[in-house]
């Protein structure tokens, strides 16, 4: 375990020691662990445009190759599903 001081303006203390009471019983190493959580996915959703740029990108060299027949996508959906079953295990 780190310990960790951290120095922010009293109201921003008094609002996440009420938010620790409220939702993790005074736990703030919990709260903290939380925000922490929280400030990461937040920069995961930040991430989508670039993803999406990536997607676009795999579309269109698709697309200019002849595209995907039907058959196709559907063994590219089987093929994935196996992988993520293979992998949540």
């Amino acid at each position: 375990m780190i310990e960790l001081t951290i120095k922010t303006p009293s109201e921003v203390f008094e609002k996440f020691k009420s938010l620790s009471q409220q939702h993790y019983k005074g736990d703030d190493a919990a709260a903290f662990h939380e925000a922490v959580l929280a400030l990461i996915s937040l920069q995961e959703k930040r991430a989508m445009p670039r993803l999406q740029a990536i997607v676009d990108k795999i579309r269109a060299d698709v697309k200019s190759r002849g595209g995907l027949t039907g058959a196709q996508i559907d063994q590219l959906v089987r093929q994935s599903r196996k992988r993520r079953r293979t992998a949540l295990r």
